[in-house]
């Protein structure tokens, strides 16, 4: 039974349906978060009526199911167990080209039909195929073997392998254009190639994009690319090339990089560009993807989405949201009527109204522009401050915070704590230039801006300034210590996770096992042979002024940031009888993830933070 709710907003208005499949009822909890998600939308049929769905089982066996909008019954296939899918999309309204995977990584290409539970097998073979297949094609799609270096085409009509493909040595990646045959190709030194006649022909992209591009995608019949590439402007623009031509800009936006862009289902045009300011934003190139985003501002103004799938009907969408206070919601869009179904949302038993809210702010620094920020603010009891997390990314260029859920700051919240999330000077997505001016000086700059921040959220009498923690992981961590030395006496703790501590071991590994990296290490750290650039990198070397108490949790099989980094923290830490504890997982590589080890780290931190950070200092 679907319940009808009408929203009128400004004379647009937006039909929401929802199904009461599952009532919510429960608080966030963080464990839960990371555990598998058990239903995700993979396709919508051409007439865009239909969904195709991947639901898995508490015990691991997955089912394909297909339900039609509007009908509260679905039609299921259950895989055995064991099995997986590692492709699903639809073929026709009942007709589902599958991809299986077995325990024992053998792969099953099928052909199946919901309605009539049946199945057919077409293609078998090893790990190594991979389907691919342009949503225009309903005749035939490829078979890629990566282990034979070559693509069969499966005819459907004879149901055969029809034609065989040889592939450029070592190729990573593989295309199809829009009228479904084979395109461009990526080898391991990322050179790019296009088949021609049936031949393979080095493409190379006009200097200085050849060495500096992303996102590659080629329009109907391959003659021309769309790609990503900041390589002539501060941030990172979208263009479009056809060989023979200079490659032309669509679109540029002056502050923020262009994450991704959508192009239609026959591969003709750009429909919609994607990038992160303060909110994510979306910049409309086609009348159904405008009309799209007119519709999804009813829905969540600032909300983040993205287009899973869409019909060859353009009106008809499947659409995923997500924010810091929905963690994700599958919906059904008919742009054209401006009528939503609310599908599913992960975490379904998770009552939203118990989650905090964020805010997203700017934060002014001296001779810069602002700093973005993220506050998620615990409830408070009259005008009682609550203490404060400042939260600091690893990278540190080739990351961003971002207007997402944000799953630790929510289970911080839950504790009484305000969580700062803060894009410092050097972050990702800001472009280029903003990056060059930290270079070989980006510790000098995180600390200012921590400072800044602080000072501005005191000023504002957001927080109690008396009770401040940093919390970092990786060079996140680096940044948080260097802080705590910094300034001894402004901060009540420290948490660490997977933390450099010594960041010319972190340039003697790069030369080691990377060296081709080595000269952009040095453009953005520094010259790691200078005697004074390690004195200041080491910050094993600096414990002597550090007065807050650290909380180390490191994995003993990270590879990134070794071992030996946290063992002589604490060593140094014992020998000053500093306040600290450690948490070390020997089988945890960079980042802790195994649930049991996970669990424990949650428990050591909510402890750590109960202890120092909560009483009354």
């Amino acid at each position: 039974m679907l319940s009808i709710t009408r929203v009128l907003i400004a004379a647009f208005a937006v039909s929401f349906w929802s199904s009461k499949l599952i009532a919510e009822s429960g608080s966030f909890d963080i464990l839960s978060w990371f555990e598998p998600q058990q239903q995700i939308a993979l396709d919508l049929s051409d007439d865009g009526q239909s969904i195709l769905w991947l639901k898995t089982a508490d015990d691991g066996r997955q089912s394909l199911i297909t339900q039609v909008i509007g009908q509260p019954s679905a039609k299921s296939y259950p895989l055995k167990l064991g099995e997986s899918v590692a492709y699903a999309q639809f073929l026709s309204k009942d007709d589902v080209l599958v991809q299986l995977l077995d325990s024992e990584q053998h792969s099953s290409i099928l052909l199946l039909n919901l309605t009539h539970q049946r199945a057919e097998l077409l293609v078998v073979g090893g790990a190594s195929l991979e389907i691919l297949r342009s949503e225009s094609d309903t005749e035939s799609f490829w078979v890629w073997n990566r282990t034979k270096a070559k693509a069969d085409r499966f005819d459907f009509f004879s149901r055969q392998l029809r034609h065989s493909q040889s592939l450029p040595k070592n190729t990573r990646s593989l295309s199809v254009s829009g009228d479904g045959n084979l395109c461009l190709a990526t080898d391991e030194q990322d050179k790019l190639w296009q088949l021609s006649n049936q031949t393979w022909k080095p493409l190379l992209l006009p200097a200085p994009f050849s060495q500096n591009y992303s996102s590659l995608e080629a329009n109907t019949d391959c003659q021309s690319l769309w790609f990503v590439s900041n390589a002539e402007t501060n941030t990172s623009t979208l263009y479009s090339w056809t060989p023979g031509r200079d490659p032309a800009a669509l679109y540029r936006h002056t502050q923020f990089d262009v994450d991704d862009f959508l192009i239609n289902p026959d591969q003709s045009q750009v429909e919609g560009i994607y990038f992160d300011g303060l909110y994510p934003q979306q910049v409309a190139e086609s009348l159904a993807f405008a009309r799209l985003k007119q519709t999804l501002l009813h829905v969540d103004k600032h909300g983040r989405w993205k287009v899973i799938a869409r019909s060859k009907k353009e009106h008809y969408w499947i659409i995923f949201v997500e924010s810091p206070t929905e963690p994700g919601l599958w919906l059904w869009v008919d742009s054209q009527t401006n009528r939503v179904v609310k599908l599913h949302r992960r975490m379904p038993q998770l009552n939203r109204d118990t989650l905090f809210p964020t805010q997203a702010f700017t934060i002014p620094v001296k001779k810069a522009a602002p700093l973005t920020a993220y506050l998620t603010s615990t409830t408070s009891a009259g005008n009682k401050k609550r203490p404060l997390i400042i939260k600091l990314h690893g990278g540190p260029f080739a990351v961003r915070n971002q207007w997402r859920f944000l799953p630790e700051e929510q289970w911080l919240a839950q504790q009484g704590y305000q969580v700062l999330t803060l894009n410092y000077r050097g972050s990702s997505g800001f472009g280029k230039q903003s990056q060059r001016l930290v270079y070989q000086n980006i510790l000098q700059t995180l600390n200012e801006d921590i400072e800044a921040a602080v000072d501005w959220l005191e000023a504002a009498k957001r927080i109690d300034s008396d009770r401040i923690c940093l919390m970092g992981a990786s060079f996140g961590g680096f940044a948080a210590l260097s802080e705590l030395i910094e300034r001894d006496y402004d901060y009540l703790c420290g948490v660490l996770l997977s933390t450099p501590v010594n960041f010319g071991w972190i340039a003697e590994q790069v030369a080691q096992e990377q060296p081709a990296l080595l000269p952009a290490f040095v453009e953005q750290f520094g010259d790691y042979m200078l005697p004074e650039w390690k004195q200041r990198h080491d910050l094993s070397q600096q414990l002597k002024s550090l007065e807050a108490p650290v909380l180390i949790i490191h994995g003993g099989a990270d590879e990134v940031v070794q071992i030996k980094h946290a063992e002589a923290l604490v060593k140094q830490l014992k020998q000053l009888k500093k306040s600290h504890q450690a948490l070390i997982f020997d089988n945890e590589a960079h980042g802790i993830k195994q649930p049991e080890s996970r669990n424990k780290m949650y428990q050591a931190i909510r402890q750590f933070l109960r202890q120092h950070l909560s009483k009354t200092q």
